[in-house]
């Protein structure tokens, strides 16, 4: 005899019915309850396709330390303000910045000759604390901190040694950050744009930025690996760029190359350059040059130092047109002279491999936010213009 209740089989398979009927409203529930997210994310990528296909594809290459990173920077902010989290990030980065600046400072004038010591023996005393503070995991570079790093930059020696600045492995930016230590002490500091365009953070791999310029979606690629040899391989991923922005360094004329002991910096660059132009894939594309760092070439050639025409023999008998000398107010002939010599080298590599192109060059500071506010509202307008060719609304 079956130890089952009667009927319990019909109970079993009536209750089985009834769950799967239970499970069935309930797809068919979560089927219309889906149907509007499914649309709207539909849309969703229907309007990013959209926006890909509309987006403008920009590529900024250049020597190592020519400014890539500044005039990114620089784009980015014309029309994405700062905000404050953003500008408080830069703070402690800005300050350990200093510190190292005040170290290689230090060291160069330990190992100077005639050897040089603190003009202020408590400074030594400062210096140690610093090195074991700067050591620790996490520090808080707080006011006493800053304090001992204003006492060491006052120090005469230290400052005999910032003399010879062209000597030491300085970068150019850090006469900017000593002059302002008094404002990046103060404990209430936030930096200004100035000085997170002045921050040099090198760029270690081909990084890319998406941002939206003047209402139009922007894909911008810094280069890394630019040697001559390997540029022709990394080109040809790059066949759907509609604008090149080439970087130099104007003020590396003296400067040897690392990987040619017989040229200088700013020679290779314009050896690079030539790479770049005559790649196929960027015919009839927008470049744009942008010589870079021309206070610094102008501070550089005021000094005396370094003769522009040491490095390049052709400037001897160099004499630019009438109408380049009045271009620029209140220039130094000789500066001027430098400048155009040095944009007419780069046409010339120009016309050589793209003689029906037309090449846009901009005499530029990129760390000088107020005087590259101009410059930067031409190379928009390039940009843009380019743009809206590609898509015939010009």
């Amino acid at each position: 005899m079956s130890n089952d209740k009667p009927g319990g089989s019909k109970d079993f398979s009536y209750n089985e019915r009834g769950a799967q009927n239970k499970i069935k409203e309930k797809i068919k529930n979560i089927l219309k309850s889906s149907k509007v997210p499914f649309q709207k994310l539909k849309k969703k990528w229907m309007d990013q396709e959209e926006e890909i296909s509309r987006c403008e594809y920009i590529i900024v290459c250049g020597p190592k330390c020519s400014g890539k990173s500044t005039i990114i920077k620089q784009l980015i902010w014309y029309d994405n303000k700062l905000c404050y989290e953003e500008k408080q990030f830069h703070t402690k980065n800005i300050r350990k910045y200093l510190l190292e600046i005040i170290f290689t400072l230090v060291d160069a004038m330990l190992r100077s000759i005639p050897t040089m010591t603190f003009d202020k023996l408590e400074n030594e005393n400062k210096l140690n604390y610093l090195k074991n503070y700067f050591y620790e995991f996490n520090c808080n570079y707080n006011y006493q901190f800053c304090n001992y790093v204003e006492s060491i930059w006052l120090d005469k020696n230290v400052q005999k040694t910032f003399e010879r600045k062209h000597e030491l492995q300085l970068q150019e930016n850090a006469g900017y950050f000593l002059d302002k230590i008094h404002d990046i002490k103060r404990f209430d500091y936030l930096p200004t744009e100035e000085d997170i365009l002045h921050y040099y953070t090198p760029t270690t791999r081909a990084a890319q930025r998406y941002f939206k310029l003047n209402c139009s979606p922007v894909c911008i690629t810094e280069i890394v690996n630019q040697d001559k040899i390997f540029f022709r391989k990394w080109a040809g991923y790059f066949e759907n760029v509609k604008t090149i922005i080439f970087v130099v360094a104007c003020d590396s004329y003296n400067i040897m190359s690392t990987t040619d002991p017989t040229k200088t910096k700013l020679q290779d660059s314009m050896d690079l350059f030539c790479s770049v132009v005559s790649v196929a894939w960027f015919y009839h594309k927008d470049i744009i040059l942008f010589l870079n760092k021309q206070d610094l070439l102008e501070e550089k050639l005021l000094e005396g130092r370094y003769k522009f025409e040491d490095y390049f023999e052709d400037f001897k008998d160099y004499c630019p047109s009438f109408d380049s000398l009045f271009s620029i107010e209140s220039e130094p002939l000789e500066v001027l002279r430098v400048k155009h010599f040095i944009r007419n080298e780069f046409f010339k590599t120009a016309e050589a491999c793209r003689p029906e192109e037309i090449l846009y060059t901009h005499f530029s500071s990129a760390a000088k936010r107020k005087k590259f506010n101009d410059i930067l509202i031409c190379t928009v307008d390039i940009i843009m213009r380019c743009n809206r060719c590609t898509f015939g609304l010009v």
